[in-house]
């Protein structure tokens, strides 16, 4: 969907917990196959601070894995 859709929600309201494995393959490895166009397209919707701060952890992650900063 990455190519085909110009923006892509991914809602996290009335989610309260997540663990910071599961945010970090899902949300890292979406930076890590489509690079920063993910970043350009993916929106993230209705995070409380606590997901906010493993989302923002899993970008980061995806971005220095692309960058060649740290081993896939």
């Amino acid at each position: 969907y990455m190519n085909l859709c110009e923006e892509i929600t991914l809602d996290f309201s009335g989610v309260r917990h997540a663990n910071s494995s599961f945010v970090n393959a899902f949300v890292s490895g979406l930076v890590e196959q489509h690079g920063r166009i993910a970043l350009e397209k993916v929106i993230f919707k209705g995070a409380n601070p606590v997901l906010r701060v493993l989302i923002e952890g899993a970008i980061e992650l995806g971005l220095q894995k692309i960058e060649g900063r740290i081993d896939a």
